[in-house]
Formats: C-alpha cells, sequence, structure tokens
C-alpha cells in the first residue's frame, strides 16, 4: 500500500509541474493576474502573478522529500504510546504507513489548491469552492483520527504482554 500511495503522489506532483508549465508558458495561458489568496469562503482576496504557482509544486516536492527522510529516520520518530518489543513492529508499520497517507493527501490538497487557483483565474464566476476545500481538511483529519486510534490498540499489545 505504501508503494501504491508514493507512486500516487509523485503523479499528482508530475501533474501539478505539467499544470504549471501549461498555465504559464501554454497556448492557453492564465491571465497577468491570477488571485492567490482566498478567504475563507472560498472568494479571493488577494491577487498575484501566475508565476507565484511554482510555490505549490516546489512545496509538494519538499513534501515529499522531507516526510521521506522522516520516515527514514524512524527510530527517532515520537509515537503516541510507549514502545517495547512486544510492538515496536507493528508501531514501526504503522508509523511509516501513516507518514505514507498524510504525505499523498497533502500533496493531493496542494494539487486541488493550484488547480483552483487556475480554474477561478479563467473562469472568476460567483460560484465558491468552499466545499472542496473542506475535502481534503476532513481526510487529513480522518486519517490522523486512524491511525492515533490504531497507535492506541498497538499500546494495549504492549499492555497485555
Amino acid at each position: 500500500m505504501r508503494k501504491t500511495l508514493a507512486t500516487i503522489g509523485l503523479t499528482v506532483l508530475a501533474l501539478q509541474v505539467w499544470s504549471y508549465y501549461r498555465d504559464v508558458f501554454g497556448p492557453n495561458h492564465l491571465p497577468d493576474v491570477i488571485p492567490i489568496h482566498f478567504d475563507a469562503a472560498g472568494h479571493p482576496n488577494g491577487w498575484g502573478s501566475p508565476l507565484s504557482l511554482i510555490f505549490l509544486p516546489i512545496l509538494s516536492l519538499a513534501l515529499i522529500l522531507f516526510v521521506t527522510l522522516i520516515a527514514r529516520l524512524l527510530p527517532m520518530f515520537n509515537c503516541p504510546v510507549g514502545v517495547m518489543e512486544a510492538n515496536r513492529d507493528r508501531v514501526q508499520s504503522l508509523t511509516i504507513e501513516f507518514l505514507a497517507w498524510l504525505r499523498m493527501e497533502l500533496v493531493c490538497t496542494f494539487a486541488l489548491a493550484q488547480w483552483m487557483t487556475s480554474h477561478l483565474a479563467r473562469h472568476p464566476e460567483p460560484a465558491t469552492f468552499a466545499f472542496i476545500v473542506l475535502a481534503p481538511v476532513c481526510a487529513i483529519f480522518a486519517t490522523v483520527a486512524w491511525f492515533v486510534a490504531a497507535f492506541m490498540g498497538a499500546g494495549r499489545m504492549q499492555s497485555a504482554s
């Protein structure tokens, strides 16, 4: 599952880079001024250059590299349960899986933000995307809650031994 999540994250990053190139240099490029910041309701309240969209793919790449580094430094990772010999393998596996899910969800969230910005720059209709932004935030919180519960179950494994 971890390799699938990593593949999804890298594919989304590649799509972000392609989308950036298309939006900035393609034949149907973005206007000279685009929305770059939105209020809580999803309405633009800040404007800038299309070149500023490069920040999102760079942030996605930095996130992928950072989370991958953290996963490689696993023994230094702070877990919400005590790690003993009885639950060490389970806790380490959960930690790596949690990081893989979180990395993929965050990269997808940045890609969604980039798509929404490009869409609103081309089609400044009054429709709001606030409900679309809520979906990845809910997914991230649900993932965190699920893994906290799984970590607590792994902690009970340790106390039962």
